[in-house]
């Protein structure tokens, strides 16, 4: 069979068969999702939870985000690259914790960033908002821990929501009188595709 035979083949058979190649694709991505959590040590590396839908990959030099990708990008490159160092496994309430606050809750002596007046304005507006939607606790789980919460779209369409809006969903909220259609939730409980405590 010639290159182009190959391709017109494999052109029809996906034609053909979209939902199973979908399904496919998915064992294919599940997998590759579990070997790198397998190689990196299987739970998260600061708190130790083992959940696999809570747990993420974690770029110890951020920097290489740019050059590898994000997403389901970073599996195929990690096993390309026979899982190189420089990574660990993160539950999304630490990575987004991290991220977001520059610190963990369950490092015993984390260094909190000296905090500027916009950031001041955004814990306040921030504080406010999980105070309202949730009195300052997960609505699946009940985790009170500050650092971890969030704002949670009810019924979905956060990305295209914060397309139109920008990053400031605390101060939108404030600003049209916390509006119904959210609540809280930990980063866990509001991990893409997480359905464990549901």
């Amino acid at each position: 069979m010639s290159t182009i035979e190959q391709r017109n083949y494999q052109r029809d058979w996906h034609a053909n068969h979209r939902e199973q190649a979908r399904i496919a694709a998915k064992i294919y991505r599940d997998n590759l999702r579990a070997d790198a959590i397998h190689h990196y040590g299987g739970r998260c590396a600061c708190c130790g939870e083992r959940t696999p839908a809570f747990l993420q990959i974690h770029h110890l030099n951020g920097s290489l985000r740019k050059e590898i990708g994000t997403g389901d990008i970073i599996l195929y490159w990690l096993r390309a690259n026979n899982y190189p160092d420089g990574f660990e496994i993160l539950c999304a309430d630490c990575n987004w914790s991290r991220g977001v606050h520059g610190y963990c809750p369950h490092q015993p002596y984390a260094i909190k960033a000296p905090v500027d007046q916009t950031m001041r304005l955004y814990r306040l507006y921030r504080i406010e908002a999980l105070w309202h939607y949730g009195r300052g606790k997960c609505a699946k789980c009940g985790d009170t821990t500050d650092e971890f919460l969030q704002i949670d779209h009810i019924n979905g369409g956060g990305t295209e929501h914060r397309k139109q809006i920008g990053s400031g969903i605390y101060r939108w909220l404030r600003k049209n009188q916390w509006p119904e259609g959210f609540r809280v939730l930990c980063a866990n409980c509001n991990a893409p595709g997480e359905t464990v405590l549901e």
